[in-house]
């Protein structure tokens, strides 16, 4: 994040050299380049050079000071500023990663962006995988029906996440 024009060129690189999606996963910032001013600028200069899909952890990144581990707990996680950056581009696909551990927070966070990437959660507690999968399997088993009820005759409220497997 420190280089934006470093990391574009990269992509630029791998656009040219696939036909394949290249993808971005970055911080919300590192140090103490930490300003939302500064993450708008490093996503347009990627965006730039083709890159449509941001993968976004929701906290910044201290690279001198914290360990791996520290930095995974320490900085706080500020989905807000992710959510902002969905708004400020409506056009690029962006993924919040970091501390997402419930259905329900998925299902909260799908409202202001475009996907949810489970991270150490899905090691660390196998049920949330049985949870998950028993929900996907649910409304892929309902699609057939759901598709002929109308909001009259069944108001279920499908979380925008599983409307995908209807």
């Amino acid at each position: 994040m420190a280089e934006p024009e470093l990391v574009a060129d990269c992509v630029a690189a791998m656009k040219d050299a696939t036909t394949l999606p290249v993808t971005v996963k970055n911080r919300i910032g590192i140090d103490d380049l930490d300003s939302y001013e500064h993450l708008v600028h490093f996503t347009q200069t990627i965006k730039d050079k083709g890159c449509e899909t941001f993968i976004i952890h929701a906290r910044k990144a201290w690279l001198t000071g914290l360990s791996p581990k520290e930095n995974r707990t320490i900085p706080p996680l500020k989905y807000d500023v992710v959510y902002q950056l969905k708004k400020d581009f409506p056009e690029l696909e962006i993924i919040i990663n970091g501390g997402i551990q419930t259905l329900e927070e998925i299902d909260s966070h799908l409202q202001a962006v475009d996907g949810v990437m489970i991270g150490r959660e899905a090691i660390r507690i196998h049920i949330f995988w049985r949870k998950l999968t028993s929900a996907i399997t649910a409304f892929q088993t309902m699609r057939q029906s759901a598709k002929k009820w109308s909001k009259k005759s069944c108001p279920i409220s499908i979380p925008k996440w599983q409307k995908e497997f209807l």
